[in-house]
């Protein structure tokens, strides 16, 4: 029962991402909104813009600088690569909660409980590679108890209890 929570969450969160994709040349696909669009992290690996370097530093940042192989094992080292991270500046966020708003309000789960937009907060800002804002929202969904994850080439992200959140890129248009 409890795997099957987990997948309908990871399935609900894919099917979001899969509605309108992205009119561009991008072959990553993703999901254009009003001022960016939103891109899963194994896309954008796929499409050979997130190199292994991104991924360990969104896997470390996502992680409370814990990075896991995909097996679930701690790494013993912390790799020279890790980039410390700036801040978004807020006409930036207010742009990317304004594009998650709608993505949210795609979803049934909103439309039948709408929330507002001010109660999305993001729960960890993972950096930027390549123009791509790595981030996780959270959405005050509350589905299960049950941690989430997420494996991504070589690596796990670890996702917490509420909501069913995945760390997300989003790119402006």
């Amino acid at each position: 029962m409890d795997k099957l929570l987990i997948l309908i969450i990871m399935s609900l969160f894919m099917t979001a991402c899969s509605l309108k994709p992205s009119n561009t040349d991008d072959p990553s696909g993703g999901v254009k909104l009003e001022n960016g669009t939103f891109f899963s992290i194994s896309n954008l690996h796929e499409a050979g813009i997130l190199d292994e370097t991104d991924l360990i530093n969104i896997a470390y940042h996502n992680n409370n600088g814990i990075v896991f192989d995909q097996n679930g094992d701690q790494l013993e080292y912390i790799p020279e690569t890790i980039k410390p991270l700036g801040s978004l500046d807020d006409e930036t966020l207010n742009l990317i909660k304004g594009d998650f708003y709608i993505l949210l309000m795609q979803d049934q789960y909103f439309k039948d409980d709408p929330i507002d937009i001010s109660d999305i907060q993001i729960s960890v800002y993972c950096g930027t590679y390549k123009g791509y804002i790595a981030l996780r929202f959270i959405d005050n969904k509350n589905l299960t108890s049950l941690e989430g994850e997420e494996i991504v080439d070589n690596f796990k992200l670890i996702y917490p209890y509420k909501g069913g959140n995945t760390v997300i890129l989003w790119k402006q248009n």
